[in-house]
């Protein structure tokens, strides 16, 4: 079930991890199901020893709401009602073999169910260091060093992968295909410089495939400069004189364009084309 671990991902968010093991493909397909199943199993050992040193000294139900308790009481409350929450909306889903072998697993599935889990996360830690503190209690010491180490090694890897003040670098890194990120600001910005002249019209004939889930498409950039959208099925004829029909599509679909449309921007991933009626 997508709600496998919240308890192993606040401490060490399986999302990297699994981002780790897909840099060695044929590794991760033979190892990817046991080691979803680990972190489940880690998952229930963190929630089982939180909830033992929550009930350790339980005697009747004031205990939940005395001074000393209280507090983890409302952790508690975070905890349970972002879970059971969670249970029900996705008590109809689960991680197929082929879903959790997908290339595309980590930001199809893992990233989009786990930031939702924050609560779960906050109150988690929290409750770790209360029992630290409180009770001197080895194992979440432990949990909450090793979880530091692995932020900090983390950090480290970022640090040296992305650029901390170049913005564009970084996009062309996180926006896949690779490149796309460029070819769109370049498509923004004549679609602006269009928009200056001409009653600027945009269709998108971008697909939405499984290297650009949920990543930023040329529409988004050319929605930003107010144009008027067509549809993709828009049939187009002679325009007025100041009007102007602009058409983004993927580079590897441009065989398919009819001679109506002249290039503007041709990029690794995304052309841009404005049509002209006369064209021959």
């Amino acid at each position: 079930k997508p709600f496998y671990a919240p308890f192993f991902n606040s401490f060490f968010p399986d999302l990297i991890l699994v981002s780790l093991l897909q840099k060695s493909p044929d590794l991760y397909k033979k190892i990817a199901l046991y080691v979803l199943f680990l972190f489940a199993t880690l998952s229930f050992l963190i929630f089982v020893f939180l909830a033992y040193n929550y009930l350790i000294e339980f005697n009747g139900i004031n205990f939940f709401f005395s001074k000393l308790k209280l507090t983890e009481t409302i952790l508690w409350l975070f905890i349970l009602s972002n879970l059971i929450f969670y249970i029900y909306y996705y008590r109809n889903d689960t991680y197929s073999i082929e879903r959790i072998n997908s290339s595309v697993f980590n930001y199809q599935s893992l990233s989009v169910v786990n930031r939702y889990f924050a609560p779960i996360h906050f109150a988690v830690y929290m409750l770790a260091i209360i029992y630290i503190l409180k009770k001197k209690v080895i194992f979440f010491k432990y949990l909450i060093v090793f979880s530091v180490l692995f932020g900090s090694l983390h950090f480290a890897y970022l640090f040296s992968v992305y650029h901390p003040l170049n913005r564009n670098f970084n996009m062309n890194i996180v926006n896949t295909p690779e490149g796309s990120y460029f070819d769109m600001t370049q498509i923004g910005n004549l679609i602006r410089k269009e928009k200056t002249n001409f009653e600027t019209y945009f269709i998108s004939d971008v697909e939405y495939r499984e290297e650009n889930y949920r990543q930023i498409k040329p529409h988004a950039f050319a929605a930003a400069q107010g144009v008027i959208m067509l549809s993709s099925n828009a049939k187009l004829q002679p325009f007025k004189q100041g009007q102007s029909v602009l058409l983004s599509i993927q580079s590897d679909k441009v065989s398919e364009l009819s001679n109506f449309w002249i290039p503007l921007y041709q990029g690794k991933v995304y052309d841009l084309y404005k049509y002209q009626a006369n064209a021959e």
